[in-house]
Order: C-alpha cells, then sequence, then structure tokens
C-alpha cells in the first residue's frame, strides 16, 4: 500500500495524499497549504458520505487547486492536485488501493506500517482502526506501544494507551497476558500518570485474555480424556465421563461456528456469559458491563448484529439505568448497520430511505436475504408461501398459470416490489415469477413481525409504499381468464371448523364461520378474529371444515381436510376475516351440489 501511496505522490502536479479514518481524521500524509484545515476536512468528509447516496468518490475544489477522495476499507483516500490533468491516473491509482484494501491482510499490513512510521499524534487513531483485525501479531506490535508509554506525548498518551488495551483483549492471544500485568502493575504505581480510564481498560483485557487462556488449557484436559473409560472398563460415547451436572468450558469453536451454534456450552456466547456472571457474583458490575461493551463492537464489527443487540439487550438486564451505556450500545449498533448498506442499493431504494426513518430502513435491510439469480431462473411459484420481493437490479418477469399454459403479465424492474398483495394478506403465491438477470431482496414474514416488535410502524409503511406497484392480480382480472380448476358456487350459510396439529389431531374446538362459495378443491368462510398477528397464524395451518349435505333424504355432516391458503381482510373494523382452504382430496361435483342445495334449502 505504501508504494501505492508513493505512486500518486510521484506525479509531479500532485501536491500530497492523504489517508483519512472514517471519523475524517489524519492516518498518513499530512496537510498541504491547498487543502483545509483539518477539523473543516473532517467537517466535509462527514457532509459528503453522509448524504444518501454515499458516494464512492468525490471532488473538492479550492482557491490553489482540487482534492480527489475516494472511500477504501482502510479510509478516505485523499488525493491533492495543483492541476486536473492527471486526475484520470489518480483515479486509476485509487481503484487500485480501493480493490487492494478489500484484503484483511492488506489492510493489517498498512496499519502496521504506518503505526511504526506515524507521527504520534497519528497513532491512537491508526491503532483504533485495528480493532477489527485484532490478532497476535497486532497484540506484538501494541505490546510496543504499552512499553514505552513514557515516551507518548501527553496530549495524546491517554487516547492512545486506551485503544491499544481494548483491542489487546479481542487478540486472542495468551502471550500477552505477561506484558499487560507488567504494564498494568507499573502504570499503576506511576504518579507521572493518571487515567483511571486506562487501568479499568487494561483490566477488563487482562481478565478476559486469562478467561481465554484458562478456557483453553480446559479444552486441551477435555480433549485428553478423550481415551477416558468408565469403571466397567468401557469407553463412555462421548469419550469422557457423563455428568449432567457439569459445566465446564469447553474449548472454543471457529467464529462460525460459534454463530451457528447459539446459546451452548461450547460457544462463545455462553463463555462471554460466564465472564460476565463471574464478575456479577464478585460484585464488579461495571467491569461486567466493560466485558459486553467490548463484545458488542466486536459483534457490530462483524455485521453479527443480532448478538450485538442480544449484548445489548443484556447490558439493561445487567443494570437499566447505565444510560450512557446502553445508548452507546445502540449507537455503535446502528452505525455499523448504516455503514454495512451497500450504497447501490441506497441509491435504488431511495424513496423507501425517504419514506422510513434510518434506523427502520437499517434494520429492515439486514433482515433481508440477497440473491442473485441467474436467467430464467424460477423466483417464486405459484402455490408458495408468501415472500416479499424487492428486485435490486435487472427484471423480473411476472407470469401465472391458466390451463396449464403460461400467460404473460408483466415485468418488474429495478427500484420495484412484487408480492405484496399475497404478502400482507397471508396467501398463497397466485403468480409466478422468473429471472431475468435479477438480483433481490428477499422478506419474510416471521421477519416482518419480529420487526414490528421494536418499529411498530413499519408495516403500515411499507404496504404505503408497495401500494404505488400494479399488482400482477389486477391485470390477471384484465384478462377475464380464471387460474381456477374448478367452477366456484357462492353460498351463504353457517360452517364450522377446527384447527389441526402436525400429527393430524384437533388442536381446539370447533370454530363457527359464515360460508362464502364451495367447490370441488376447496372452500372460504369468514369468522371473526380479536387481532391480525392471530389471523396471520391460521395461514398455512391444516384443519377440518364441516359443510352439510343431503344425500338419500338425510341430512351428512362431511369433514374435508385441507390447508388454509389465505387469509384476508373482510370487514377490518368488525375484526372479520375470509379463510380460503384447498382440499387435500378433490370432492365430487355431486357432493358440492348436494352441499349447496341442502344450505340454499335452509337459508
Amino acid at each position: 500500500m505504501r508504494s501505492v501511496f508513493n505512486d500518486i505522490q510521484r506525479l509531479a502536479v500532485n501536491n500530497d495524499v492523504l489517508l483519512l479514518s472514517s471519523t475524517g481524521e489524519v492516518l498518513y500524509g499530512k496537510l498541504p497549504q491547498s487543502f483545509p484545515g483539518e477539523e473543516q476536512l473532517k467537517l466535509a468528509c462527514r457532509h459528503f458520505f453522509s448524504t444518501l447516496e454515499e458516494p464512492e468518490s468525490g471532488q473538492f475544489h479550492f482557491d490553489n487547486g482540487l482534492c480527489y477522495m475516494v472511500r477504501t476499507r482502510l479510509g478516505y483516500l485523499v488525493v491533492g492536485l495543483k492541476d486536473p490533468v492527471s486526475l484520470g491516473e489518480v483515479k486509476a491509482i485509487c481503484s487500485d488501493v480501493q480493490r487492494a484494501s478489500a484484503d484483511p491482510l492488506v489492510r493489517k499490513k498498512t496499519l502496521l506500517n504506518l503505526l511504526a512510521e506515524a507521527d504520534f499524534r497519528f497513532k491512537p487513531q491508526i491503532v483504533e482502526e485495528m480493532a477489527a483485525l485484532a490478532d497476535s501479531e497486532i497484540a506484538h506490535h501494541l505490546i510496543s506501544v504499552l512499553g514505552n508509554y513514557g515516551r507518548i506525548p501527553e496530549d495524546v498518551r491517554t487516547r492512545l494507551l486506551l485503544a491499544a488495551c481494548r483491542i489487546l483483549g479481542d487478540c486472542k492471544t495468551r502471550t500477552a497476558v505477561g506484558p499487560l500485568q507488567v504494564f498494568l502493575e507499573m502504570y499503576a504505581g506511576d504518579d507521572a500518570v493518571d487515567s483511571a480510564e486506562v487501568e479499568q481498560a487494561a483490566r477488563v483485557s487482562l481478565q478476559q485474555l486469562q478467561f481465554d487462556r484458562d478456557s483453553a488449557e480446559e479444552g486441551v484436559q477435555n480433549t485428553r480424556g478423550k481415551n477416558a473409560v468408565k469403571g466397567d472398563g468401557t469407553s463412555s460415547p462421548s469419550g469422557v465421563k457423563q455428568d449432567s451436572s457439569a459445566t465446564s468450558p469447553q474449548p472454543a469453536a471457529s467464529p462460525a461456528k460459534q454463530e451457528k451454534a447459539g446459546a451452548t456450552a461450547t460457544s462463545h456466547g455462553s463463555k462471554v456469559e460466564m465472564q460476565v456472571k463471574q464478575l456479577l457474583q464478585q460484585g464488579r458490575k461495571q467491569e461486567a458491563a466493560a466485558i459486553i461493551m467490548k463484545h458488542i463492537e466486536v459483534a457490530a464489527r462483524q455485521r453479527k448484529f443480532a448478538r450485538a443487540e442480544k449484548l445489548r439487550d443484556r447490558l439493561i438486564d445487567i443494570d437499566s439505568m447505565m444510560l450512557s451505556d446502553i445508548i452507546r450500545a445502540a449507537e455503535i449498533i446502528e452505525a455499523e448497520k448504516t455503514a454495512s448498506i451497500d450504497v447501490n442499493h441506497m441509491a435504488t431504494w431511495r424513496s423507501l430511505v425517504e419514506t422510513l426513518t434510518q434506523e427502520e430502513f437499517s434494520s429492515l435491510y439486514h433482515a433481508m436475504d440477497l440473491k442473485r439469480c441467474v436467467n430464467s431462473e424460477m423466483v417464486v411459484e405459484q402455490g408458495q408461501k408468501p415472500r416479499l420481493v424487492f428486485v435490486n437490479d435487472g427484471e423480473l418477469r411476472v407470469v401465472t398459470n391458466v390451463s396449464g399454459r403460461e400467460v404473460y403479465l408483466k415485468s418488474v424492474e429495478r427500484g420495484e416490489v412484487l408480492g405484496a398483495d399475497c404478502f400482507f394478506e397471508s396467501s398463497v403465491w397466485t403468480v409466478s415469477a422468473r429471472s431475468n438477470g435479477a438480483e433481490i431482496f428477499t422478506l419474510r414474514r416471521a421477519d416482518l413481525d419480529q420487526l414490528s416488535e421494536n418499529y411498530p410502524a413499519l408495516e403500515s409503511k411499507l404496504i404505503d409504499f408497495c401500494a404505488q406497484f400494479s399488482s400482477p392480480n389486477v391485470l390477471f382480472q384484465k384478462t377475464r381468464r380464471s387460474r381456477r380448476k374448478f367452477e366456484r358456487k357462492s353460498i351463504s350459510g353457517r360452517t364450522a371448523f377446527r384447527l389441526l396439529d402436525r400429527n393430524g389431531g384437533y388442536a381446539g374446538e370447533k370454530i363457527k364461520g359464515e360460508l362464502f362459495d364451495i367447490s370441488r378443491g376447496g372452500t372460504s368462510f369468514c369468522v371473526r378474529i380479536s387481532k391480525k398477528k392471530n389471523a396471520g397464524r391460521l395461514f398455512g395451518r391444516k384443519i377440518e371444515v364441516y359443510v352439510p349435505y343431503m344425500a338419500d333424504g338425510k341430512i351428512y355432516e362431511g369433514k374435508y381436510v385441507g390447508s388454509i391458503v389465505a387469509v384476508r381482510g373482510h370487514h377490518v373494523v368488525s375484526n372479520e376475516y375470509s379463510v380460503h382452504v384447498q382440499f387435500d382430496n378433490t370432492l365430487s361435483a355431486e357432493l358440492v351440489q348436494q352441499a349447496v342445495q341442502l344450505i340454499q334449502r335452509s337459508v
């Protein structure tokens, strides 16, 4: 990376090269006279890169020339130019920097080189940028910083030591334990320095490193115990003695496996909770909170937002009056969520961004699944459970099946949404969609329900936003064709039904409803439900519907099992919903006719 900086500096027309942190602080270079002051440059960065479009690059013009700015994974690269003639060449080199900085090894090597060569006033922000890269190599250099703390100028000493101590705890290397203990003893006994915050950070990181070391050692012991035998001379199934009361920590899994494992005894989350519980039992609440805050920062940087939010909730459980930490945790999570949103997606959904609050859009964005579909791939199929589909790029061709033939309805293009009518009404897909080089986001109903717990207005805003896009069903109705395999007969009469459990048994008592229609393939009826959420939970359930019919002069009660394929609001004010059922077995035409005649006669 330094060689790339040198490539830019060798251009005769250029003033200088700066590398700025995400907050606009200088990591490399110096401010030439043609640039504004450092504070003004910070404000310019924040203003320019906090717009809705969040551009990857930009230009600033000054009296003595201009500067070209580009965002990289290391920070903002700013190149000053006296003359715009070489702007094209500068842009090409900056693109190389962008590509190279995507590699974590390149970022780590660059930051370590900068740390070794930079002026002390730049070192604190350089160390802070290392947080997401913490490992044993980073730890080696941070230990060197702590060992020479007496030589650090006073104006930057506290910030630099604080950053180094905090990051050391995440490096997960036992070799840092001894040096950190020595630093803590020297720093605590040094009358020339006085920072309780640095001491606290060092103690928390030391405890974290010791806990990781002890867990690893115990894991080695457990591994050695795999050849242990039980008293009867036979090996136990797991290789160690089984004890349901045992709670000893196990070796830590890889980060990917930890995330999948959830709250298990071997997970990282379990280790953190054990560590927090130990501190709380000792009455060391502040240290427990500090441990949680560290892991919130790490989880947020790794984009494990669900884990970060669980840790924030744990912080609230410990003490809901820790307002500064709780607010800071929320800000960290929200900042990382916002920063991780793809700028192209932000531009595509600008109108949605303007409809929702920043927190609503950020949470919605990270709740959706992103997929790049190949040409002609079937993205959704008629009869599947509903999902809301957002088209980021390319297009979808919407079709429906009529009498075994595929009928084209419309194309859904970049920035449009498909599936709102079935998604918000809890209905299976009534159309299909094929990809034409489309990149899509999909949102599941369960994920929206979870988001709505924190953002109650989100669903209604989404409904309003989706209303601007024409429904494929409306287009299909204009063709005056029917997708129905069997003729539907309108009827008005009483019916009853019972929900079934997964084993086919009854899941409750009979519930009465009012019939709308019936066909050989299914039926629909009206039922009163107190809450919309409960109505949505009916979707997809197995159900037994009771419909009376007359045969041979006698009245019988027909019991027909099927699946609920749609639940739609009928009279929302009076909490009435129409439930649409597809029978597992097709009824005979005679049976349907007998049911219709009996109900009409009773009416």
